[in-house]
């Protein structure tokens, strides 16, 4: 990690440890809830779930309380707007790599940022056990969002 990256990090773990009461279950440090400026990421992150969530071939009831969970939290949407959130990043999964690539740009230098999300994506396949098909994926996201 370079002298720069080194330094932003640190600001923004004092800045998360220092948050205000009421922040996302993730402490994202970003505010995401009410921002439209953000529905690219919001929609990008909605598919990048909706493939790990989708990977095994089905969506259990924890993967989707999960997804809810989160999109509630981290963008305020109800329940019937995550539900079609799920639905178009179903529909997007052919276009993964470029969602990947406006996460990736949205938090450029972002790590902390980066490592929630991630936390948030291993969560989503930790849920409901393990399956040998989400690793390969979970390394890819990895991979675009932390490149060696």
């Amino acid at each position: 990690m370079n002298e720069r990256s080194q330094r932003i990090l640190e600001d923004q773990l004092m800045r998360d440890r220092h948050s205000s009461p009421g922040t996302s279950p993730l402490g994202l440090l970003i505010p995401m809830q009410n921002n439209p400026q953000l529905s690219p990421l919001r929609d990008s992150i909605a598919c990048i779930a909706a493939a790990i969530i989708g990977v095994d071939g089905q969506v259990t009831k924890s993967e989707l309380s999960r997804f809810h969970e989160f999109f509630s939290a981290e963008f305020g949407v109800s329940e019937a707007e995550a539900d079609a959130l799920l639905e178009t990043g179903k529909n997007e999964f052919a276009r993964l790599d470029h969602h990947l690539q406006v996460l990736a740009n949205v938090l450029p230098e972002n790590l902390v940022e980066r490592a929630r999300f991630m936390r948030y994506f291993n969560d989503s396949i930790a849920v409901d056990g393990v399956d040998a098909d989400e690793y390969p994926l979970f390394d890819k996201i990895r991979d675009v969002l932390f490149p060696q």
